[in-house]
């Protein structure tokens, strides 16, 4: 009687083995309809938003933000919205864009805002400037800061 029992036990985990190695190759199939074997997910929505660029002249002034999921890849910002900034080169200091204003630069994945407020004076190193940038959109809000160093005018 003993002998009969361990096989049946050893059958039956050998078994339960079976089925719960073969249960990850089952659920490897892609969430998102559509989708096919090894593409990967699209991106989802806006988490968090950095400052890539901020240039500014004399008679030009270039922002460049984007906008992360929350794995941190590169995504679209919500519609609608407008952008907030304050600096420390500018006159004004302050100023803001409608979200709409901005362009779209899908091989970058970024937003490019032109025509924000030109630099008003000659600086030399080792001076810095900084940007910070708010984005609201609805109830969502978005901030960023960026620091960079002048290059000698």
């Amino acid at each position: 009687m003993r002998c009969r029992g361990s096989w049946i036990r050893w059958i039956a985990l050998t078994g339960l083995f079976a089925l719960l190695s073969s249960a990850p190759a089952l659920a490897g199939s892609p969430k998102a309809p559509g989708m096919k074997p090894g593409m990967k997910p699209p991106p989802g929505p806006a988490k968090k938003m950095k400052v890539l660029a901020f240039v500014t002249g004399q008679t030009y002034g270039i922002l460049k933000i984007q906008f992360l999921d929350a794995k941190g890849t590169p995504t679209k910002a919500p519609d609608g919205g407008t952008m907030t900034y304050r600096t420390n080169v500018t006159k004004p200091r302050k100023g803001g864009k409608p979200m709409t204003a901005a362009k779209w630069k899908p091989k970058d994945k970024v937003y490019v805002f032109t025509g924000l407020a030109p630099r008003q004076r000659y600086v030399c190193p080792p001076r810095s400037y900084w940007i910070r940038v708010w984005v609201k959109v609805g109830r969502k809000r978005f901030s960023a800061f960026k620091r960079t160093k002048f290059n000698c005018l």
